[in-house]
C-alpha cells in the first residue's frame, strides 16, 4: 500500500519536528514537507504531492486565502487538509475564511493536545476523505450557520442547467452519499446514478466529487442545519 503523504503546516519548529517525528514513525505515512505558514508552503516545493496537509488553524489568519482559494486546486488538486488548535483557536476561524476552506477540500479539525495515536488515526481518515471534527457542538453548529448564510449569500438566480432527477442527485451527493446509496433513496441503479453524475459533471464542467459538494452548497441545495 503506497505511504499516505503528509506536509506539515505549524507556526513553531517544535511542533513541526513533533508532528514529523509520529508520521515518519507509522509504517503507511511520510511526512513529505512543512512550512511555518501557508504562504511559506505556497512557495516551498513537495506539498504539491501531499494526500493531506496536516495545518495548524492559526495559519489562516497569516495567509491570503482569496489567492490561496484561487489557485489551491491547480497546485494539489487531490490534497485534503486536517486543521488542529485549541477549543479557543476553533472559535477564532473567521466565518468568511469557510468558503476559502470547502476550496482547500478541509475535512477535519483535531485538538492540538490529541495524543499521537489520535493523530495518526485522523490523518489516515482525512486521507480517505472522511470527516474528524474535535471541537464542541456549540463551534460546529456555528461553523455549519456561517455556511448556511454563506450559501444563502452566494445562491445565484440563474436557471440551473441540470433536470430535476440530476438536481436531486447532486442533493444527495452533497449530503455524502455513495452511488449505491443514493440508488437506494430514488430506487435508481447504481449504474443509472454513475450515469446522472457524469452528466452533471460534464453541464457544470466540474471535474471531481468534492467540486459537486461546493457547488451545492454555494445555490443553496443542501441544508446545513436541521
Amino acid at each position: 500500500m503506497p505511504a499516505l503523504r503528509v506536509y506539515v503546516v505549524a507556526e513553531f519548529e517544535a511542533a513541526r519536528i513533533g508532528l514529523g517525528s509520529i508520521i515518519d514513525a507509522q509504517t503507511d505515512m511520510a511526512k513529505v514537507g512543512e512550512a511555518p505558514t501557508l504562504g511559506a508552503m505556497a512557495l516551498s516545493r513537495g506539498f504539491e504531492r501531499a494526500d493531506v496537509l496536516l495545518v495548524d488553524v492559526k495559519a489562516l489568519n497569516r495567509a491570503n486565502l482569496d489567492d490561496l482559494k484561487a489557485h489551491f486546486p491547480t497546485w494539489a488538486p487531490t490534497a485534503r487538509i486536517l486543521f488542529f488548535g485549541s477549543e479557543q483557536d476553533a472559535r477564532g476561524v473567521n466565518a468568511q475564511d469557510l468558503p476559502a476552506c470547502l476550496a482547500f477540500d478541509a475535512v477535519g479539525f483535531l485538538l492540538m493536545d490529541a495524543p499521537g495515536d489520535r493523530i495518526v488515526g485522523a490523518l489516515r481518515l482525512v486521507g480517505q476523505g472522511k470527516f474528524v471534527c474535535e471541537c464542541e457542538m456549540e463551534v460546529l453548529r456555528s461553523f455549519l450557520t456561517a455556511l448556511e448564510a454563506w450559501a444563502g449569500e452566494t445562491a445565484h438566480d440563474d436557471a440551473s442547467p441540470l433536470s430535476g432527477r440530476e438536481l436531486d442527485v447532486l442533493r444527495l451527493v452533497a449530503q455524502g452519499l455513495s452511488n449505491r446509496g443514493i440508488a437506494e433513496q430514488l430506487f435508481l441503479s447504481e449504474g443509472t446514478v454513475k450515469i446522472h453524475i457524469s452528466r452533471i459533471m460534464t453541464k457544470l464542467d466540474l471535474e471531481r466529487r468534492t467540486e459537486l459538494v461546493r457547488y451545492a452548497l454555494a445555490r443553496g441545495l443542501v441544508p446545513l442545519t436541521q
